[in-house]
This record gives C-alpha cells, sequence and structure tokens, in this order.
C-alpha cells in the first residue's frame, strides 16, 4: 500500500498502510548498523485488515483509511490545543443565513480585527464550486451575501478564512 504523509500543527506524521494494518511513525530513520531505523507504530483503531487506500487532509489533520472487508476508517491526528497566542482564532465568528437556502446566503462575520476574508464553497465531492476573495473587511460585524441561484439543490461545505484562522460549516441549497 502506499506511503503518505502530512504536516499537522507543526509536527509531520508519516503513514503506511500493509496487509495487517496502519501504521505510524513520527520520523524517517535510515536503518544502519549503529540505528534500529523508523520506529513504526500500529495504529489500533483499525485492528488487522488490509489497508486498501489512505488520504489525508492537510486543513485539519483527518486520516482516512479503506480496507479491505472491514470498511472506511476516519481520525483526526491533531492534538491542538489553545495557546495564549491563539485565543484570539476563538474571537471570529462566521455564522450563515438562511440555512437551508435557494439563492443566496449571508455571511455573518465578526471580526475583532482587521481581516482579508475568503470564502470557499464545496460540493460534497470536494470540488470546488465558488470562491470570493473580497477586500480587508475593518474590525466589527461585516455581512457578505453569496448569490446561490445558479448552483444545484444540494450540501455543501462552506469554509471562511480570515487572516490565516479558518471557520468551516455545511450550507443546504433547495
Amino acid at each position: 500500500m502506499g506511503f503518505y504523509s502530512f504536516i499537522a500543527d507543526g509536527t509531520k506524521k508519516y503513514f503506511i498502510g500493509t496487509s495487517v494494518g496502519l501504521y505510524s511513525a513520527d520520523s524517517l530513520v535510515v536503518h544502519t548498523a549503529n540505528s534500529p531505523g523508523t520506529q513504526w507504530q500500529k495504529e489500533s483503531d483499525l485492528g488487522e485488515c488490509i489497508v486498501n487506500m489512505i488520504d489525508t487532509r492537510k486543513d485539519d489533520g483527518l486520516v482516512a483509511v479503506a480496507t479491505y472487508g472491514s470498511g472506511v476508517f476516519t481520525k483526526n491526528y491533531w492534538n491542538y490545543q489553545v495557546k495564549n497566542d491563539d485565543a484570539k482564532d476563538f474571537a471570529y465568528n462566521v455564522s450563515v443565513y438562511p440555512n437551508p437556502t435557494s439563492d443566496k446566503a449571508n455571511f455573518k462575520l465578526s471580526l475583532p480585527a482587521a481581516a482579508e476574508v475568503e470564502i470557499e464553497l464545496f460540493n460534497v465531492k470536494g470540488d470546488l464550486v465558488e470562491r470570493k476573495k473580497e477586500k480587508t473587511f475593518a474590525a466589527g460585524e461585516e455581512i457578505y451575501t453569496l448569490d446561490l441561484s445558479k448552483l444545484a439543490a444540494g450540501t455543501y461545505i462552506y469554509k471562511v478564512r480570515c487572516n490565516q484562522i479558518l471557520k468551516t460549516g455545511k450550507l443546504i441549497v433547495n
């Protein structure tokens, strides 16, 4: 099976799928006479099963694993803890209304400081269907209206990025 890695909260994690399960390591070390090489740890959530596919999502540390006969498993590998510098991230707030909607969605942004705002909308297959990168908004509450009249009915995932802080949610179009 394939070999995958991603960077999560400043650290790199490597994954390998085998015929007896999923294994991970925090670093890759060449095996020599003086060093045992990479130390692989079995990911116990899967048990002993054949891993057919691994996919990772760098934005939030999600790892999805497909197995032969045992189903699909997901796990988030970020151990994100709030630090004093990160507390400001939680001051950014995004709400979307009306939801469900048929023709437009209002994104209400509560910003503690001026922020460059980008809104992305994805369909359930993960395809980007809309991207709006706006000017810098001033601190306070701002409302941005997104025209959805050309989109097919369905469920969409939105990503709102404010000064490198990411907020996500679900939007339903009737």
